[in-house]
């Protein structure tokens, strides 16, 4: 991006087989108040991430109608989500930027949050809201993406601490200021996910900011690229909690707190992973809970993997009791 962006806000698509999906979203985007007052200040990125189905004409059919700006990217093998973000992240020529794939927009979404962020300080790097959420059929599956997860709190200012203990902005409902996103080095393409990872960095170096307006819909889908096993990225939320120890004895502690069940299942998984020993070592040196401290024992005493197992599927049904 140049000293002085180009667009006021960068519009982010990705898409892998969900073309219909993702023909409503820009439906949704089109729609949007912005688009009618300020066509000329939007640059979408669109990313197709080799598509095996006819997601690609979809798109390119609903583009042709489209009369906005727009990047139409195609990726001839499968690079996943935090590189094909990466991509998008390095194209944009904006001041904000915000994520619209499968979801659907309320027609204010932009205005609403481009408005709030012009009035805030520059070290707010981020605004974000609550969601409801929809199934394929655009049908609501539930009104408020904080109550079903039991997201209590709904900071604005500093919030590092609080995003450690709980991660409480959708990613669907932000807008980011850009030169603060670049400044924490963007996304990290050796992750599966990116955001996790990019909001812990960015709160640890900038604030963020509550709308209370909710006005995204966001879906639920067999399809959907944020619906994977939690055993399969268990070890991906080390490698990201890694990149925060050892900073002072409180962050310790609630990144301690937060991972237990994280390190079971990354375990569960694999049960030489090193990041999960790493973990099960800092956890076990730091409590007294017993479960902790003889699956560490069963480690040292090289028992059969059958046992270790057996061991592991216990801690996990006992502690959803």
């Amino acid at each position: 991006m140049t000293d002085t962006p180009k667009f006021k806000v960068a519009v982010l698509t990705l898409c892998y087989n969900t073309g219909g999906f993702v023909d409503q979203a820009i439906t949704s985007l089109v729609e949007q108040s912005y688009y009618s007052e300020k066509i000329n200040s939007i640059q979408h990125l669109i990313l197709d991430d080799a598509s095996s189905d006819n997601s690609v004409q979809i798109i390119k059919d609903r583009l042709k109608k489209c009369k906005h700006n727009y990047t139409f990217i195609e990726n001839e093998v499968n690079k996943g989500i935090s590189n094909s973000f990466d991509a998008l992240f390095k194209l944009i020529d904006a001041e904000y930027y915000c994520f619209l794939s499968d979801d659907l927009w309320n027609p204010i979404f932009l205005t609403s949050n481009i408005n709030l962020l012009d009035s805030l300080d520059n070290d707010v790097g981020v605004v974000y809201s609550d969601v409801q959420e929809i199934d394929e059929n655009n049908s609501i599956i539930s009104t408020s993406f904080f109550q079903k997860y039991n997201i209590c709190a709904t900071p604005s200012g500093n919030a590092y601490e609080q995003n450690i203990a709980k991660n409480f902005i959708p990613a669907i409902s932000s807008m980011v200021r850009y030169k603060c996103a670049v400044s924490v080095g963007g996304y990290d393409i050796n992750l599966p996910t990116e955001d996790v990872d990019f909001w812990l960095r960015l709160l640890r170096e900038f604030k963020c900011h509550y709308n209370p307006k909710n006005l995204v819909s966001y879906r639920r889908h067999n399809k959907s690229v944020t619906i994977s096993a939690k055993y399969d990225l268990a070890e991906f939320k080390l490698i990201t909690y890694n990149k925060h120890w050892g900073q002072n004895s409180k962050i310790d502690k609630l990144l301690l707190k937060k991972s237990k069940r994280i390190i079971i299942y990354s375990l569960y998984k694999n049960h030489k992973s090193k990041m999960g020993l790493l973990w099960l070592d800092r956890y076990a040196k730091s409590t007294n809970t017993i479960d902790v401290h003889f699956l560490r024992l069963l480690y040292k005493t090289s028992v059969p993997l059958f046992v270790i197992k057996l061991y592991l599927r216990l801690i996990l049904k006992l502690s959803k009791t």
